[in-house]
């Protein structure tokens, strides 16, 4: 954003020393004079009657500053970008524990990685869940599935969950849809305890998640 500001900067400058404004222009009735002028085989004189006079030179300065603004601005864009792809939080992939109908995973991980991804197996199936702390604190566990598009992946961008297959978001402290094509299906909270240093979530939850129905 300073590259912008400074190119901005330059810009005003060339204009500046670009237009040489006549006096006793009169601010109507312009008509554009057009002769020519030797470069490279042509040479041309750009002038508005009574008004404006632009030389050769005047018009590759008003060229040169014209690139820097397209330049700028495309230099901005890029840093904006850029700046969204970096601040982006992907999924930390964990290996949760089990024990006394308990599916546990470190407070520690989740708050160094802000996102996780662990599996529940039972009976030879396989389910991805998640863990996040919301804006305010609250940890969310979930099951890590998107329906409709049947992604298990997410990441976090700002105050939202992202799909990563359809881009669907989701507000991360309600998981209420915000756009997408699946924003009516986010991913089904579980309920969570805190013992200790570790995240718990009853097996029984978890085991009793069946896919939603999905409206066509």
């Amino acid at each position: 954003m300073c590259n912008f500001a400074v190119s901005v900067v330059l810009l005003l400058t060339f204009f500046g020393l670009t237009y040489k404004i006549d006096a006793k222009a009169k601010m109507h009735g312009f008509r554009l004079r057009d002769s020519f002028y030797r470069m490279s085989g042509f040479q041309r004189r750009f002038s508005f009657s009574g008004s404006f006079l632009l030389s050769r030179h005047t018009i590759v300065r008003i060229f040169i500053g014209v690139s820097i603004t397209i330049i700028a601005s495309v230099s901005a864009l890029e840093h904006i970008y850029a700046g969204e792809v970096t601040n982006r939080i992907p999924m930390f992939e964990l290996q949760a524990s089990f024990k006394d109908g308990k599916i546990a995973i470190p407070l520690q991980t989740l708050k160094e990685k802000k996102l996780v991804r662990f599996i529940y197996s039972e009976k030879g199936k396989d389910l991805p869940l998640l863990g996040y702390i919301s804006p305010s604190g609250k940890i969310v566990t979930a099951v890590s599935i998107c329906e409709p598009c049947r992604s298990t992946y997410f990441f976090i961008s700002g105050r939202r969950l992202v799909c990563k297959t359809c881009n669907t978001q989701w507000d991360l402290e309600t998981l209420k849809g915000i756009s997408g094509a699946c924003k009516e299906y986010p991913p089904v909270q579980l309920k969570n305890s805190l013992l200790g240093n570790e995240v718990q979530i009853d097996r029984a939850d978890v085991s009793g998640w069946t896919p939603r129905r999905v409206r066509r």
